[in-house]
């Protein structure tokens, strides 16, 4: 049987993970294809400083942002187990935190391999552009290696769920850059990108932070008897890893919530240069 079911998990570790590198090989074609057209059709981008490839790059980040994120997003709020299970945890009821600990999901499964996908292409083309940094590789590595095996044991997709609700600030972090990248810095449509931006990220990924803490702490696996009687020893092992590992993305979001709400300050507070410059802040 022990063995039966490590087979079982490899096989299916397998498909899992060969569908998050196709998803990457995809996303690397299209890239190349999109390079291949733009330089044929314009050569419009090569007046700014980024070439066509780091275009290329933002739109396929802007398309998984905008569709896992609002996928996700959706589930939570109309879903009505995922909505219980966020209401719940809003609320502080000891049933939402269980479910958040231990609840499964099945748009967790169907996103998860998508993003992971594009994680491995997002980390490639950072690291080929020497744009990788220590914060960004320790998301996405984490991310890489610890979801699918939490995903296979069936603990943790709720957290999971949420994490990926938040590439639903993404598609305004994308549009920022690009609107820096052509220089319309000072213009109203770039403010108001980085107003719903911050509130967005503030209201979604830095405000529930209590309440998700709570709730871990509620009904947390380190003890046996909030963990489910079906659970296995594997898996509340990989729970308990899970409810570890949770935390990490909270604190990210913190620090990079705080550069959010810094950046914006400094953009809301200072005047615009007199002499008509860009100003030179992000």
């Amino acid at each position: 049987m022990v063995l039966g079911e490590m087979l079982l998990f490899d096989t299916l570790l397998v498909e899992f993970i060969g569908l998050a590198i196709i998803c990457s090989c995809f996303l690397h074609c299209l890239q190349g294809l999109g390079v291949m057209i733009s330089g044929w059709l314009t050569n419009r981008t090569h007046t700014h400083n980024k070439p066509h490839a780091w275009w290329l790059h933002q739109v396929l980040c802007l398309l998984h942002h905008v569709v896992v994120g609002f996928v996700a997003t959706y589930a939570l709020l109309f879903d009505p187990f995922c909505y219980r299970v966020l209401s719940g945890v809003m609320s502080g009821s000891h049933q939402g935190a269980k479910d958040l600990n231990f609840g499964r999901s099945a748009y967790c499964v169907a996103l998860l391999p998508l993003t992971l996908g594009y994680m491995i292409f997002d980390l490639i083309e950072l690291i080929r552009c020497g744009q990788v940094n220590m914060l960004i590789g320790v998301h996405h590595v984490t991310a890489l290696l610890l979801w699918p095996i939490l995903l296979h044991y069936g603990t943790g997709e709720m957290w999971i769920l949420y994490f990926l609700s938040t590439e639903l600030t993404g598609p305004f972090n994308v549009i920022r850059k690009m609107l820096s990248e052509i220089n319309v810095k000072e213009s109203k449509v770039y403010l108001i990108n980085g107003i719903l931006f911050t509130v967005l990220f503030v209201a979604w990924r830095m405000v529930p932070i209590p309440w998700l803490c709570n709730a871990l702490i509620q009904a947390h696996p380190f003890n046996p008897s909030y963990v489910p009687e079906s659970y296995s020893i594997t898996q509340l092992f990989w729970a308990r890893v899970a409810a570890v590992f949770s935390v990490v993305p909270l604190l990210f979001n913190m620090y990079w919530g705080l550069l959010v709400v810094r950046g914006a300050t400094r953009i809301f507070l200072n005047k615009p240069p007199a002499n008509g410059k860009q100003s030179k802040q992000d």
